[in-house]
């Protein structure tokens, strides 16, 4: 009797851990760990002012980054609701790295606030980075 009572408790403890080991555990999702205009913190807790109106942005990542998912469509700025020209690129001698470089076509306008989104990029590993705004006000 004490046979089937373990063998019983073993069973459904190895099934217990089968179903724990096949359940779907997300991915932790792709950190941003600096973002800066030349050495202005735009993650501080409060926006950022006297931004330089011509530094470009560089953005860095806990992984790196895919290249197909660093575009105008994923990351954005604005000057109120029109949008800016800029260009996107991954620092990195193979194209891949933690780094995007967020180049505006032109300086950005004095005294002026900009809102910059950074939204779905990946990781070369696939895991998501979570939408991120920040406004900022450039230098007179």
């Amino acid at each position: 009797m004490k046979t089937n009572s373990f063998l019983r408790f073993g069973t459904i403890l190895l099934f217990a851990v089968l179903i724990q080991s096949c359940s779907d555990n997300p991915q932790p999702a792709l950190s941003l760990t600096s973002l800066k205009s030349g050495n202005t913190d735009l993650l501080a807790s409060t926006p950022a002012t006297n931004v330089n109106v011509n530094n470009n942005i560089v953005a860095v990542f806990s992984e790196d980054i895919d290249n197909a998912t660093a575009t105008t469509s994923t990351i954005t700025l604005k000057k109120g609701t029109m949008g800016v020209d800029i260009q996107v690129s991954v620092s990195g001698s193979t194209g891949a790295g933690g780094t995007l470089n967020i180049d505006p076509v032109l300086d950005l306008d004095p005294n002026t606030e900009y809102t910059l989104t950074i939204g779905a990029v990946k990781s070369t590993t696939g895991k998501v980075h979570s939408t991120k705004t920040v406004t900022f006000t450039t230098a007179p």
